[in-house]
């Protein structure tokens, strides 16, 4: 899919792909040389195509790091997506990203400037986990559950993907069933390619792009432009001190409450308090498989790792996962592989210890849901 731009006194030519189909990497090589452009712009940021160059790149994943730094929810999501392109790639007999790559190198070969018009993939990953609610969560999960359990693909319906109208429609069916992801991996990035690609200073530029952003580009060229700091933002990272609002709130209405009648106590509160967070957690580390001792982890911490920003339960599930079951050489070695089916993250153990993280952690969410409300159980009538 190639499409033509024209925007001031520049002409952009937008070649859309498919990232797990060889055609695309024939197409990438016959567009440049037919089109001989002045730069070559990619969709991939600096981590994307070290990754892309360096496929040892998991050997040196630091596994306390992603507990420090929280970041086992935004990795595991991005296991999740690579594990749908590697998914269906291996049934074609190509590698997701084969076709950046042959930009990249015929850009190198030709000494032409080479343009990373992508955002960030961490930033990315961030904002989708951080913005996406406990619900579309699950539900994403399930559709690669599914997804994962299929066990033909027609590849004939594959080669079709870069079709206009079939990625449209698959455009139109994501923002129905995940409106936020849609506009986190798809229109932000649109906006922030074009943004890039308006302040390049060539003539003639050719953007090798998903087939997926295409009408979206095409379309915000036409737009008010998007600041790049809007697009960049990750609140969690910028607002820390906000995590100590919510046990904050929570003391203040207490003492209040004491204030106002000394005989106040919400029993009931700290009742199913205690016990829906010990239940649910534990509940999220057993559905993760995790070692008897990690559950038992969960169970006892919970109650108060919700009470305080510092500590979180999946961090303590996590660690005690992590000391009880090390991953070996074989779990980085075999990674890229097991990412591309459920058995394969419960068999890693190291997609399983981000799976005790992240299903402890939210256990422990959905028991804080369903707590709040029996705090204010006393005033009833009152």
């Amino acid at each position: 899919m190639l499409c033509e731009i024209s925007f001031q006194n520049k002409k952009i030519f937008l070649l859309g792909t498919a990232h797990i189909l060889k055609s695309s990497v024939e197409e990438v090589e016959k567009t440049i040389q037919d089109w001989q452009p002045d730069a070559i712009a990619v969709e991939l940021c600096h981590a994307r195509l070290s990754s892309l160059e360096n496929s040892e790149r998991w050997k040196e994943l630091d596994i306390f790091s992603i507990l420090k730094e929280g970041k086992a929810g935004v990795l595991l999501l991005g296991l999740i997506l690579s594990g749908y392109q590697k998914k269906i790639g291996s049934k074609l007999g190509s590698m997701p990203g084969m076709e950046f790559m042959k930009a990249v190198e015929l850009a190198r070969q030709k000494s032409l400037p080479l343009i990373l018009i992508d955002r960030d993939i961490l930033i990315t990953l961030k904002r989708a986990w951080w913005s996406i609610s406990f619900l579309e969560k699950m539900k994403f999960a399930f559709s690669f559950l599914f997804f994962t359990k299929k066990k033909d693909l027609d590849i004939h319906q594959l080669e079709k993907l870069v079709e206009e109208k079939t990625v449209n429609h698959l455009m139109v069916e994501l923002s129905h069933s995940f409106p936020t992801l849609k506009k986190i991996l798809i229109d932000e990035r649109d906006q922030f390619m074009v943004n890039h690609l308006r302040d390049l200073p060539y003539q003639k530029i050719l953007g090798v792009v998903g087939a997926a952003h295409i009408e979206g580009m095409k379309k915000e060229f036409d737009q008010p432009r998007v600041d790049f700091e809007e697009l960049n933002f990750v609140a969690k990272s910028y607002f820390p001190f906000l995590g100590f609002l919510f046990p904050l709130g929570i003391f203040c209405f207490l003492s209040y409450g004491f204030y106002k009648d000394p005989t106040f106590f919400p029993q009931d509160f700290f009742l199913i308090w205690v016990l829906s967070h010990s239940f649910l957690a534990a509940l999220g580390a057993l559905l993760a498989l995790a070692h008897p001792f990690s559950i038992l982890a969960a169970f006892l911490v919970s109650p108060f790792t919700a009470l305080q920003p510092i500590i979180k339960v999946g961090w303590v599930s996590g660690v005690v996962e992590f000391w009880l079951r090390k991953p070996k050489t074989k779990d980085f070695q075999n990674l890229s592989e097991d990412v591309t089916s459920v058995f394969g993250f419960y068999k890693n153990r190291i997609t399983r210890i981000l799976f005790v993280i992240v299903f402890t952690t939210l256990g422990s969410a959905v028991a804080t849901l369903i707590s709040l409300p029996f705090l204010f159980g006393p005033w009833k009538g009152g």
